[in-house]
């Protein structure tokens, strides 16, 4: 997957962002079922925080 896109996983998190050889890429959010969220850049399918 390249571009932008959402995935729905299994356990319910909702990641919708940037993507780059099938890997969370650029700028993204992740959200879990009980409504936590995660702004945050994304390289190699990981989130960098400061």
């Amino acid at each position: 997957m390249h571009g932008s896109g959402a995935m729905f996983y299994a356990d319910r998190r909702i990641y919708t962002g940037g993507w780059l050889n099938g890997m969370k890429s650029g700028s993204g959010t992740m959200i879990w079922p009980k409504g936590e969220k995660c702004d945050a850049d994304w390289i190699d399918d990981e989130a960098v925080c400061d």
